[in-house]
């Protein structure tokens, strides 16, 4: 059976629409049981993909027709039977509805440009330091005192001393703002941008993120090294076992393995990770905050396929370490395909967002007066227990207009949207921002709400993509339940079928005897001189074997067996008392190739009734001029 994405597409490749021939001077040109259909719309359909279809039998503009009569029978029965009535059916179309909008709010150069970047910077690992001077909001105070630290760095102060003396971050005093290693998507993305455009050994003039004002210093830059998959043993300090003897014990599994004992055998016995113990010491991928082992990376790294490190000192013992297999680097093409989805997902959508906000602030005049309310969105008002909504005049006035008074919202109606929406802005505690996330996040809400009204107007090819979808659906829909379906589970027919093709089908070959199965040839020599043999030079198999049974020796056919020794795979096998016979594969095997070979007769049958059944007309006139305009097409 045609898979569901696959049929689709195929819908979709045939009846693809598009704005390029759009015209409101429509001629009627087909009609198909008292519904409509116009000339300008076939023709469209038929000149949409044209150069790209291989068949030249259709691109026949008379066999295209035929198709787009039976695509319009088979829409208007699955409409009659309401299997655009199905939750099944409204659910799917809601999602690719939902997928489909998003394309109209992305930019979709500023979103490639994002995703190249990320993919550029995802083929690094930055590490580095910062001080954070915490601001909730802009701060000019604030920004001038991470200038005046800079300037104390830049003329000699060392940045850790700095670190210490200034940094309002809480982990600052234990790592003196040292970060580590870190890659792309890991950080807020203006403290990633900073760090990746900082050159090495330089401090970065402040920059904002959602926590205040940051200094970032950046101590290395390297390639991301190529992903390793490892296995691990672990010998653990505890108080019966002090990291002396743990280091002795490690260290005496380090020599084994140097003269040549096998990894995995060392650490499904003398591992004390438990879990690794079961996998034979297999971990997986490495990922260096999998282990609090200070630089744990700089040794695993270094190793080559299958070769295993000394012993690591940690907190808690003694780990080796063996790298089983080193992934190659992947294409930027394959990499963009992944980047580009968890790019939407990342800060860096706000990038997109501010983008949209900006189209369509202008787009469609969006005018704000969020003023007059402002002060009225804090904690204490998200924190009421219900929304009450306020008097007074003031919120009646418009929080905003659209196209000049076209569309509006009044205040009272932003306040209950942002308290229905609280739990979006819970995360912050000062009153300044809540009120400001919170008219960021309104004012994103109406202008999309607007655009998504006005996306059949000003993009009719949304209506034409959202329509082909739910066609295709329809029509899927309709096969899989009045052909597919009703194929499949016609037993008796599908029974008269194997009776009169199963002739056709290459018969089974079946083996009756008994089979000895001998690990060498003098055994089996002996065997068949003497009929005599050693139980531990043999295994023995009576019975019926059917061509692929799994005591038959691999890669050996009925067709090979023979009298004498035959050698196959490393051993030695005599057939005795052997009878062999052709039998007719029977219904079950088959059944599956049956049921595709009826599913396409029987969909015959079943469109060539729907013809039957249908009152089709159609304008001569008009389909001799469309066989005139396109005759180049006929036999070329």
């Amino acid at each position: 059976m045609i898979k569901k994405w696959l049929y689709l597409g195929i819908g979709l490749s045939f009846f693809q629409l598009t704005t390029a021939q759009n015209s409101n001077d429509k001629t009627p040109f087909l009609t198909i049981n008292d519904s409509i259909y116009y000339k300008q719309d076939f023709e469209r359909l038929y000149t949409k993909n044209l150069d790209m279809v291989a068949d030249v039998h259709q691109k026949d503009v008379n066999k295209y027709f035929d198709l787009y009569v039976l695509y319009k029978l088979k829409l208007q029965e699955a409409y009659r039977l309401g299997l655009h009535e199905k939750e099944s059916y409204k659910d799917e179309v809601s999602i690719f509805q939902e997928q489909l909008k998003e394309k109209f709010f992305i930019n979709e150069k500023v979103l490639h440009d994002l995703v190249k970047e990320a993919v550029e910077r995802d083929k690094y690992e930055v590490r580095a330091s910062h001080i954070l001077i915490k601001s909730p909001q802009e701060n000019q105070k604030a920004y001038n005192k991470a200038l005046e630290i800079r300037e104390k760095i830049i003329n000699g102060m060392d940045f850790s001393e700095a670190v210490l003396a200034y940094s309002e971050d809480p982990s600052a005093q234990k790592n003196k703002g040292d970060l580590g290693y870190f890659s792309v998507l890991k950080m807020v993305y203006p403290f990633e941008s900073a760090a990746y455009n900082t050159p090495v050994g330089e401090v970065s003039l402040p920059i904002r993120s959602e926590f205040g004002y940051h200094l970032v210093y950046v101590t290395d830059k390297k390639r991301k090294p190529q992903v390793r998959e490892i296995s691990h043993i672990f010998v653990k300090k505890s108080e019966d076992n002090s990291f002396e003897n743990a280091q002795t014990k490690a260290y005496t599994l380090y020599n084994q393995l140097q003269l040549g004992a096998d990894f995995a055998e060392l650490a499904s016995t003398d591992s004390d990770d438990w879990a690794g113990r079961q996998q034979r010491g297999y971990f997986g991928r490495f990922v260096e905050k999998n282990f609090n082992i200070p630089h744990v990376g700089e040794t695993v790294y270094d190793l080559q396929e299958q070769e295993f490190s000394q012993p690591i000192k940690s907190d808690f013992g003694y780990h080796l370490f063996k790298v089983e297999k080193i992934h190659p680097y992947i294409s930027d093409d394959e990499a963009f395909f992944i980047m580009e989805r968890k790019v939407k997902n990342d800060q860096r959508a706000k990038v997109l967002e501010d983008d949209l906000v900006e189209f369509l602030t202008k787009e469609y005049h969006f005018k704000p007066s969020f003023q007059e309310v402002k002060s009225k969105i804090n904690l204490a008002f998200l924190q009421q227990p219900s929304y009450k909504p306020l008097k007074g005049k003031i919120y009646q006035n418009n929080a905003f207009t659209i196209e000049n008074g076209k569309w509006s919202q009044t205040n009272e109606q932003m306040l209950k949207w942002v308290y229905d929406n609280k739990y979006s802005f819970d995360m912050y505690d000062e009153d300044d921002t809540i009120a400001q996330k919170a008219i960021e996040a309104y004012t994103l809400h109406v202008l999309k709400e607007y655009h998504e009204k006005q996306l059949p107007l000003k993009h009719p090819e949304y209506v034409y993509v959202l329509n082909e979808y739910k066609e295709g659906i329809l029509l899927f829909d309709l096969m899989q339940s009045e052909v597919w379906e009703k194929a499949r589970n016609n037993e008796q027919a599908l029974l008269e079928i194997y009776e009169k093709e199963k002739k056709s089908f290459k018969p089974n070959k079946i083996y009756k005897g008994e089979i000895y199965k001998f690990n060498n040839k003098k055994s089996a020599s002996k065997f068949l001189k003497t009929n005599r043999f050693s139980e531990k030079d043999i295994s023995i198999y009576k019975g019926t074997f059917g061509i692929n049974h799994q005591k038959l020796p691999n890669q050996l056919t009925i067709d090979d067996i023979q009298k004498g020794i035959i050698s196959k795979n490393g051993n030695y096998y005599v057939f005795q008392n052997e009878t062999t016979w052709e039998t007719f594969p029977p219904f079950e095997e088959l059944k599956s190739k049956i049921q595709e070979e009826y599913a396409i007769q029987f969909e015959k049958e079943y469109l060539e009734n729907l013809k039957q059944k249908a009152k089709i007309q159609y304008s001569t006139e008009e389909r001799t001029l469309l066989d005139e305009k396109y005759s180049k097409y006929k036999n070329n």
